[in-house]
């Protein structure tokens, strides 16, 4: 005859995983906010990097043609409280500021609609001469 034992039933009570997902709900709920700021931050954080490229890459063309090259806003919208001059996007040229719908454009850069960059005094564009250095009479200042 075989000796009873008693088998202990492994698994989750009803209870417990209440009590988990409530615990789980609760910590979402706590992350989710961060994670959307966090998101948000990184997108500025790219943005912010390919005006940067596009500066950097119309300077060294600049040199490398050995002739003007300008970073021209694409949809500039200058007039407040819309102004918003780079965020409809921008793109590099060869030469004097010209229109980005051009076929002599060397690079284009997406826009953007949550975010506005704008500069200080409405300028829509920044020439770069064959030397790699800012136009004198180009505003420099982007807030």
């Amino acid at each position: 005859m075989k000796p009873v034992t008693s088998r202990r039933h492994a698994g989750f009570t009803l209870v417990e995983l209440i009590i988990t997902l409530a615990m789980a709900a609760i910590l979402i709920g706590i992350a989710l906010p961060a994670f959307n700021d966090f998101m948000r931050q990184r997108a500025m954080i790219s943005r912010v990097n390919d005006m940067v490229v596009a500066i950097t890459y119309a300077r060294s063309e600049a040199v490398r043609q050995g002739r003007a090259v300008s970073v021209v806003a694409a949809a500039p919208t200058p007039v407040p409280p819309l102004a918003n001059e780079w965020g409809g996007g921008y793109c590099v040229v060869p030469g004097t500021p010209a229109d980005c719908a051009g076929a002599d454009v060397l690079r284009r850069f997406e826009g953007f609609d949550d975010a506005t960059l704008t500069s200080s005094n409405g300028a829509t564009a920044l020439v770069f001469n064959a030397r790699g250095l800012l136009v004198a009479d180009t505003p420099i200042v982007i807030s």
